[in-house]
């Protein structure tokens, strides 16, 4: 693979000296490290759709970068070589982890009492109580519909009874990607 020697086609990475600091010599893995290292992006859900398209668009160098592919080919290809998730799907896996946190292991404690399970609202035997569906709270204004809450809530009930059963925060990592 060839890194090339200029840096006019990736500006981002210029102004930080990346590709003079990598050199000429080393290896894809080496590279996908480096840039996985400086992907800190947040996963926040409310973000603006300009800032969000941002976000891609940077994500999307990184993978133009490691692949030295030029700006208007094609690149979901290259996501699926490398794993990596869009950054709206990233977004929703970081999420439901930390909600698969909040209904197995109560923590953090400010958000538990935010789900409640629907098999504990009543004593009934129903087929809810076994597939692990959380309650949704009433709600009337678009603003609340997408909260986090009521977000989370709707997509954690969408996933398959064997994700959600996952045994272990990992597990349930790797059945969601």
């Amino acid at each position: 693979m060839s890194l090339g020697s200029s840096t006019d086609s990736y500006p981002a990475f210029a102004d930080i000296g990346l590709r003079e600091n990598l050199g000429e010599n080393l290896n894809q893995h080496k590279i996908i490290m480096v840039v996985l290292q400086s992907r800190g992006f947040p996963c926040v859900r409310d973000l603006s759709a300009e800032l969000s398209q941002k976000l891609q668009c940077v994500n999307n160098v990184c993978v133009r970068f490691i692949f030295n592919i030029r700006r208007h080919d094609h690149i979901s290809e290259y996501f699926l070589r490398l794993s990596w998730l869009r950054l709206q799907d990233r977004r929703l896996v970081h999420s439901l982890c930390l909600l698969y946190r909040i209904i197995h292991d109560s923590t953090p404690n400010y958000l538990t009492s935010r789900f409640t399970l629907l098999a504990s609202h009543h004593n009934r035997n129903t087929r809810s109580q076994h597939n692990l569906l959380l309650s949704i709270p009433r709600h009337q204004t678009s603003l609340y519909s997408s909260s986090f809450s009521i977000a989370m809530a709707l997509s954690w009930n969408s996933l398959p009874l064997e994700i959600k059963g996952s045994l272990s925060p990992q597990l349930f990592k790797i059945s969601l990607v």
